[in-house]
């Protein structure tokens, strides 16, 4: 999962350097899981990135030069090391940002209900009463 975690990096960063708002990330970030999820495609091959690329303006070949270079692999590494110190230790987390700062809410699956339950605790903390 590196290479589409460094993928979604290297398109977050192209993005970053074009005018429009910083929403679009998530609608990249969605694509990639809808071809993965939902089309069963392979996101270890990298034309599996030519249409997502297509689809958000991005130009495919540049994409390709900057995946595979050097810088994209270490940001990649420096990132899984920031979100670990976050307390993220599988996926998919969810954080919340309360008075004491980040905690995690869940990690890995979670029922609907018990992720309410889980932010109703951690809204009472922030504001408390708890």
């Amino acid at each position: 999962m590196a290479g589409a975690c460094r993928a979604f990096l290297v398109m977050r960063g192209m993005l970053k350097e074009m005018p429009g708002p910083e929403t679009r990330a998530y609608d990249v970030f969605a694509s990639i899981q809808r071809k993965f999820y939902a089309d069963g495609e392979d996101p270890t091959v990298a034309s599996f990135y030519e249409s997502v690329c297509a689809a958000h303006g991005l130009d495919f070949k540049v994409f390709l030069n900057r995946f595979d270079h050097a810088d994209a692999k270490r940001a990649t590494a420096n990132e899984f090391q920031e979100v670990r110190a976050l307390g993220v230790s599988g996926f998919p987390t969810v954080l919340f940002r309360g008075g004491a700062g980040l905690e995690v809410l869940a990690s890995g699956f979670v029922t609907g209900p018990r992720m309410v339950e889980a932010l109703a605790r951690a809204t009472q903390r922030a504001r408390g009463e708890a």
